[in-house]
């Protein structure tokens, strides 16, 4: 009985920073803003929308930068969908720490068309075993969007192959007829 109530006398630790929850005190509150997302429909309130097929699981967050985070179990991949204010720029890939941009062009690729016109680059690992990163990168309403899949060696294709209907699916609606 009295281990018992020496361990409930203890504080708990608080979230690493980064972590899916927040500290408040001695307590973990997890992020109300974090939702898990997939399979089925993702949408967030700027208007975009996405319906996330089955081997795609991850979470969306309302309160920053990086809106959805999906993970594909089968390739080892990731897709990351940032929103960044627009600017006047053509916007393009942000560095990355232990990564080189490799490729950049300025096209109409079609991979995303929802980004129309967009760019398209690829950053390489600068250390082995290091994820590639190839990132579609556009304006939609005001927001300048970041779509990005990160893809462990030697698995770009399969990993290209499973996040192409996310790609192809991505799409917007104006959030004012909503209401």
């Amino acid at each position: 009985m009295i281990a018992l109530l020496l361990l409930l006398a203890c504080p708990r630790p608080s979230a690493p920073e980064g972590s899916l929850g927040v500290g408040v005190g001695a307590e973990v509150v997890p992020r109300v803003e974090q939702s898990q997302v997939g399979p089925g429909p993702w949408h967030e309130v700027g208007g975009l929308y996405l319906e996330v097929p089955e081997g795609w699981r991850g979470w969306s967050d309302a309160s920053g930068s990086l809106l959805l985070s999906l993970d594909h179990g089968a390739t080892g991949a990731r897709l990351e969908l940032w929103a960044f204010t627009a600017s006047e720029e053509l916007p393009g890939p942000r560095p990355r720490p232990g990564c080189e941009v490799a490729f950049l062009d300025t096209a109409r690729h079609r991979s995303v068309p929802l980004l129309d016109p967009a760019v398209i680059a690829s950053c390489e690992p600068l250390v082995s075993g290091g994820m590639r990163v190839t990132g579609w990168y556009g304006q939609v309403a005001g927001r300048e969007l970041h779509l990005e899949l990160l893809t462990p060696p030697g698995r770009s294709f399969e990993a290209q192959t499973a996040a192409a209907p996310l790609l192809a699916g991505l799409g917007w609606e104006d959030p004012g007829q909503w209401r």
